[in-house]
């Protein structure tokens, strides 16, 4: 249940640390119930990149990045070059970029890894597939309502950025109508998938029930991709927060306790490293 590494100027082959997570959820907060309950919402930042904002939701702390359709394709993917040195952390990267002369303005985990370093599925940067597309059940395979492990929780999904375009699309629909390589700038594969169409993309059992932090990446029907991380959420009660609050047409889950959420503003965040780190940087 980790990541790992450092730094980023060529990231050239090199995948990914951190691993699958067997946390879980079963909220009973409706959308309409999750939007009413916000209270005391702050705005970080609004400019024509990205607008961030922290409140109080169904007593957890939320904080969101919205990057409109016009800056997603300034969306990138860091994979650790090295991830036995377990040492990509968005401090780490943060300064890796500063040291090329820009600077990050959202960054976030991409999502879950496997104890062995290599990413769970698919995972593309710049058109080079680093990582196949996975469609087995895993541990899940008996029995679907199972959800043993988050990756493993069907449907999971990929999200990636496409000739400048967002979105999430569960593993199998990705296989059916998957887009030239070279035209991905951005991909990687996680789970479960949160929402689908608007709507909850499944139940999850009663066993689901732990309220950790949680993060997660959307996009809305008019292509805006939505950066969330709620510090005290199950599944289904995230979920509820990204259709309710966040009026989220698809999204997938991509980490439990060690996620992290950078704003741009403050410190970058030093505390847990990553096997890949989804950002925005400008000069």
């Amino acid at each position: 249940m980790r990541a790992g590494t450092l730094a980023i100027g060529i990231l050239a082959l090199a995948c990914a640390s951190h691993s699958q997570r067997d946390t879980a959820s079963a909220d009973s907060a409706t959308p309409a119930a999750v939007d009413s309950a916000s209270a005391g919402s702050k705005t970080a930042r609004r400019d024509a990149v990205t607008t961030c904002s922290t409140s109080q939701v169904d007593g957890s702390t939320v904080t969101a990045c919205e990057i409109p359709p016009a800056s997603v394709r300034r969306l990138q993917i860091a994979p650790a070059p090295h991830p036995e040195k377990r040492a990509l952390t968005i401090a780490a990267l943060d300064s890796s970029v500063r040291a090329n002369g820009r600077r990050i303005r959202v960054a976030t985990n991409a999502g879950i890894f496997q104890k062995n370093g290599r990413p769970s599925g698919l995972m593309i940067r710049n058109g080079i597939e680093l990582s196949r597309l996975v469609l087995g059940a895993g541990p899940s395979a008996k029995d679907p309502n199972r959800c043993a492990v988050n990756f493993y929780c069907l449907p999971n999904a990929v999200f990636y950025v496409a000739n400048g375009r967002a979105h999430v699309d569960s593993a199998r629909e990705f296989a059916r109508t998957r887009p030239l390589r070279a035209t991905i700038t951005l991909a990687t594969q996680s789970g479960p998938m949160l929402v689908a169409g608007g709507k909850a993309a499944r139940r999850f059992p009663a066993s689901f029930n732990k309220r950790i932090p949680r993060n997660a990446v959307c996009v809305r029907s008019d292509g805006t991709v939505v950066l969330v991380l709620a510090e005290n959420s199950t599944h289904a009660g995230l979920a509820d927060l990204l259709i309710g609050r966040f009026h989220c047409n698809d999204a997938v889950f991509l980490d439990g306790s060690i996620s992290s959420l950078y704003t741009g503003d403050g410190a970058p965040p030093a505390m847990f490293d990553y096997g890949a780190i989804i950002y925005l940087a400008t000069p």
